[in-house]
């Protein structure tokens, strides 16, 4: 008997064991043994694979907490992802519905409408709930939709220190804990009565591999250790919620979103195929009281059964139409059941073809150009395709995907700092084109991994020995707008202007004017004289997204430079309508003022841009300039002062105040 349970008291034990008896566990009869109002706990490990814990039959990581939950509650032995991204995955965790009705493919270009499917979150809360997430990477932000329905969405990224890339866009599970307890202990304070759900979302394992010591030291594989560390993290939750006196009375539901290739079939990571290794996540839940301790269930189950579970443990009402069905009814689970699985990944990051699946307690079908067929008892790390030997297997699990409407609607473009962020985290981003392919992802890992590496090579300023490789990546992934943007910022840094922004055009043709990409093109059409050709991308890119100041600065700058000075005038006329509180955009009316020579007003925007951005090195220039113009020295003086303790190295402002200061 576990800890958990004899701490439980005799009363509740007695009866519940006695009612699940009688009952058979039905999905009706355990919400009616769960008094309502229980606290839920929601744990994900972020690219955890099942196979690599001891509770699945591995033996090398070390996982004391998970151990102990999983002796606390009950085993899924088959759970599956629905996609091994951590952003569609969640988004079936949190609305029940599979990839083609959520309608979210892919880390970016997709969100959670705001008049979505209803969350577990969300339902949650309305039926008295409070309701608090933390979480540990860039990816789950509050601004893809995710957090809708959470009354605290804790996921600052510690961006008031500096850090170095990857931390800026996700930190260590032991800080999202303390966040997670801050919140929860706020709660317990303030409303001891009220149920609570909480989120904990942690990214260790998923890359780069890092972990801690002791772990570091302690496991040849870097992926082992940082399960190691995040069972730790683990533990100290579990822990804390014991010590608060609720991990008896709560019910806490462990599992991962995806899991992690590590070579098994060429993917070292995951997103592009979808093996087991891939989409075989742990699954342990809880109860109250550790009601069904120790047990397992052997029946195929999906991350989309969540959210019916959570609501059947809380007594809360389902929506009607739901993908998912609840991990304790125990009568559906023993139904014959195919879990699907995709990811368009490939498709649209690369112009490969997607992917889609389905896989039941036998056999795991992939379909892809070149169709799979995998008899999973027998071959669970599915090395034999049984496609030709089992025809009648195969049509019968064919005909069921392709009853399945994908549903697919192509992706919008993210802006250049998202993408930058997913591609330091390994996400390579930008859209490929979304129309049919053919090319199947598993013929082109290595292009793939070349173009991975090549990236990295780039973002060390490595750029000599990255150009070789984004040339290859260029002819082995031509339509896979990262290669080309890289291979484009390359040629930049080398002094190659003319084929970096051939580079550059192909890559924005690709993303259908992915507005990251204007400023660079723009900047070289003008080195390049070709002001015209740098005007037609910008207002293609601002026609994307119209919001966007950058851009309109860059347009109203570019015809500036051109000359075309009653144009631009109209440009930056229009951005002080919209944004007159803007340093930049109030330095561009200036510099326009001067150009058209209109001094008074020149001085006025300069000064404007200077008090709301004292430091702006170009509205302290211009404006010494002017005043210096004047013979205003005795006030241009202070400017060139200020503009050198900015700009220590500006030799013209050091020269200017030497010649007014002899």
């Amino acid at each position: 008997m576990s800890r958990a349970l004899r701490t439980v008291s005799a009363v509740l034990t007695t009866v519940l064991a006695a009612f699940l008896t009688l009952s058979g566990c039905s999905s009706g009869s355990e919400q009616k043994a769960i008094p309502k109002g229980r606290p839920i706990v929601l744990i994900s490990i972020d690219t955890l694979r099942s196979d690599h814990l001891k509770v699945y039959g591995d033996a090398v990581a070390d996982t004391p907490a998970i151990d102990a939950l999983r002796a606390d509650g009950i085993l899924y032995e088959h759970a599956y992802s629905p996609v091994p991204l951590t952003l569609p995955a969640h988004t079936s965790l949190f609305t029940g519905l599979l990839p083609p009705d959520h309608g979210v493919r892919d880390n970016a270009g997709y969100r959670l409408a705001a008049d979505g499917p209803p969350t577990l979150a969300e339902l949650l809360h309305r039926d008295g709930y409070a309701t608090g997430g933390a979480v540990s990477a860039f990816v789950l932000r509050h601004q893809t939709g995710i957090a809708r329905g959470f009354d605290a969405y804790d996921d600052d990224l510690g961006t008031e220190r500096e850090r170095a890339t990857i931390a800026q866009i996700q930190r260590p599970g032991g800080e999202t804990l303390k966040a997670a307890l801050a919140w929860l202990d706020r709660e317990l304070d303030a409303h001891p009565k009220q149920p609570f759900f909480l989120f904990f979302h942690i990214y260790e394992p998923h890359t780069p591999y890092e972990p801690p010591e002791p772990f570091a030291s302690r496991y040849k594989s870097a992926y082992d250790g940082e399960i190691a560390a995040s069972d730790q993290i683990v533990g100290n939750l579990l822990a804390a919620l014991k010590e608060r006196g609720v991990y008896d009375r709560s019910t806490v539901l462990l599992l991962s979103d995806h899991g992690e290739g590590l070579g098994d079939h060429g993917e070292e990571e995951h997103g592009v195929l979808l093996y087991r290794e891939s989409i075989q996540v742990p699954l342990i839940l809880k109860l109250p009281g550790a009601a069904r301790s120790g047990t397992s269930v052997a029946a195929p189950v999906g991350l989309a059964d969540v959210m019916p579970t959570l609501l059947s443990v809380a007594g809360a009402p389902a929506p009607e139409k739901l993908d998912g069905l609840s991990l304790l009814d125990v009568e559906s689970l023993k139904e014959p059941r195919e879990i699907y699985s995709e990811t368009y990944h490939p498709r649209i990051r690369f112009g490969w073809s997607e992917l889609r699946s389905l896989i039941d307690d036998h056999y795991h079908y992939i379909r892809s150009p070149r169709s799979e067929l995998y008899d999973v008892r027998q071959d669970p790390g599915e090395t034999m395709d049984r496609i030709q030997q089992e025809r009648r297997v195969y049509a019968h699990m064919r005909d069921a995907l392709e009853a399945i409407d994908p549903h697919f609607e192509k992706p919008f473009e993210e802006t250049s700092e998202t993408r930058a962020a997913l591609t330091s985290l390994g996400y390579l981003g930008g859209t490929a084109g979304t129309e049919d392919a053919t090319a199947n992802p598993r013929d082109h890992l290595a292009a793939l991994e070349n173009l991975r590496v090549a990236v990295e090579i780039v973002q060390a300023g490595d750029y000599d020995k990255a150009l070789p490789r984004l040339r290859q990546a260029t002819e082995e992934i031509p339509r896979s707008m990262d290669a080309w943007q890289f291979l484009g910022l390359t040629l930049q840094h080398l002094g190659q202007r003319r084929p970096a922004l051939d580079a550059y055009k192909k890559a924005f043709d690709l993303s259908n004017g992915a507005p990251g990409l204007a400023q660079p093109m723009a900047q070289l059409a003008l080195e390049l004289g070709d002001l015209d050709d740098g005007l037609i991308y910008l207002d293609k890119a601002i026609e994307e997204s119209p919001n966007e100041p950058r851009l309109r600065l860059l347009k109203t700058r570019a015809l500036l430079i051109g000359g075309r000075l009653d144009e631009a005038a109209k440009e930056s006329a229009a951005l002080l309508r919209d944004l007159p509180d803007n340093a930049d955009v109030q330095y561009q009316a200036g510099a326009i003022a001067m150009g058209r020579k209109n001094l008074k007003a020149a001085e006025q925007h300069l000064r404007n841009a200077l008090e709301l951005a004292p430091d702006h090195p170009a509205a302290l220039n211009d404006l010494a300039v002017l005043l210096l113009s004047q013979g205003r020295k005795d006030e241009a003086r202070p400017l060139l002062q200020h503009l050198l303790e900015v700009q220590p190295g500006n030799r013209m402002a050091r020269q200017a105040l030497a010649r007014i200061s002899s």
